[in-house]
């Protein structure tokens, strides 16, 4: 991997009277911030250790600018599609900032030297820290000193490529404007991505949910006709998630579902890996609701399951016009072999924890 480092983009911590309210509106609000003198640019270029520390145990990652060749050469992977309209958004917001404010997440295979690197710094005195009402902490170590950035690009050297966990809209940014380069008013040259590294194994994937609002698109009654003929349906007395791969959860009307994909089906996709959001794409969405374009149909919604059912739950209680359905988590040798093989699965199919916030280490372009 060609990984660079950079002049971290930070906010000024004595300015900051609420972490949690500045880390949730620096987002939308990052250019009155920075006209205001709420952020400073370090003077030399270094590296950042980045540690999220919970109740349980610590994460470790290092983040560093990620050339976008690396993208181009198929040494940083993805693994979904994108959404259309967000991926303009984010164009926008980038052009608009010129600003990266939030590192995409890369993830690499286990490589013990890395490893012993982000402990050994790690057990100093951080540069700055973070603490949000969730509990959790954020600690931040710069990385300066010439022969420990050099130390940093040899080992990342023998990274041979990364998978994008979080970050696809931002990664497809980078190299459109990367791409695109002088083609608009306003244009920026763009040749580097902040990225965060962390190892593949220390990453938790959770299931990414879908309510659909089917008020224009079919009938409860025949929706449930139609899944019969894919699915085997059975009744739940409470909402809960799926317990297995190629088991779904659904609400339609107030009432809790457990579906399970019926065998004949399963069988025509014997050949590769069977992912249930494409099934449910293919066989729900497009048969049923005619809804052949996720990426920017409106009728959809996403909803995280790290954050649980509650959210999801409260919708489609709310409004019976609308239907959820809770898939299992995708699993990470799943997303290894896919974006090994160079193929994508739909758009929002994972969500990758830890994250970092927005605004919390940056970079201008």
């Amino acid at each position: 991997m060609r990984i660079k480092p950079f002049r971290a983009l930070t906010p000024k911590l004595s300015l900051i009277a609420s972490v949690d309210s500045f880390f949730e509106s620096v987002k939308e609000d990052y250019q009155t911030y920075k006209d205001a003198g709420f952020f400073e640019t370090s003077e030399e270029e270094l590296f950042v250790v980045y540690n999220i520390v919970t109740k349980d145990r610590v994460y470790h990652g290092i983040v560093g600018a990620a050339d976008i060749r690396d993208i181009v050469d198929n040494k940083i992977l993805k693994h979904e599609k994108t959404l259309a309209e967000k991926e303009q958004h984010m164009i926008r917001l980038t052009v608009e900032r010129r600003a990266q404010i939030k590192p995409v997440l890369l993830a690499y295979h286990q490589m013990p030297e890395i490893d012993a690197f982000m402990i050994e710094v790690s057990n100093r005195e951080p540069d700055y820290s973070l603490t949000f009402k969730n509990g959790l902490e954020h600690r931040l170590f710069a990385i300066k000193r010439k022969e420990e950035v050099k130390r940093v690009q040899k080992l990342f050297g023998k990274v041979p490529k990364t998978y994008i966990a979080d970050g696809h809209h931002r990664c497809a940014t980078g190299q459109h404007l990367h791409e695109t380069e002088g083609q608009m008013a306003g244009r920026i040259h763009l040749d580097s991505l902040l990225a965060m590294y962390m190892p593949f194994e220390d990453l938790e994937i959770h299931d990414y949910n879908r309510v659909i609002d089917i008020a224009n698109l079919t009938t409860p009654g025949r929706l449930m006709a139609l899944l019969s003929e894919v699915c085997k349906i059975y009744p739940l007395d409470r909402h809960r998630k799926p317990m297995k791969r190629h088991e779904m959860t659904c609400c339609v009307e107030g009432h809790w579902y457990r579906l399970r994909w019926k065998k004949k089906l399963l069988k025509r996709h014997k050949n590769g890996v069977i992912f249930d959001v494409a099934l449910l794409n293919e066989y729900v969405l497009q048969a049923i609701m005619n809804i052949h374009d996720v990426r920017s149909d409106p009728h959809i919604a996403y909803y995280s399951g790290v954050k649980g059912l509650k959210g999801l739950n409260k919708a489609v209680q709310q409004d019976h016009g609308k239907v959820a359905f809770c898939l299992y988590p995708v699993q990470k040798s799943d997303i290894v072999k896919t974006s090994d093989a160079g193929k994508t699965l739909p758009p929002k199919s994972t969500w990758f924890e830890p994250r970092i916030k927005n605004g919390v280490v940056g970079l201008e372009m």
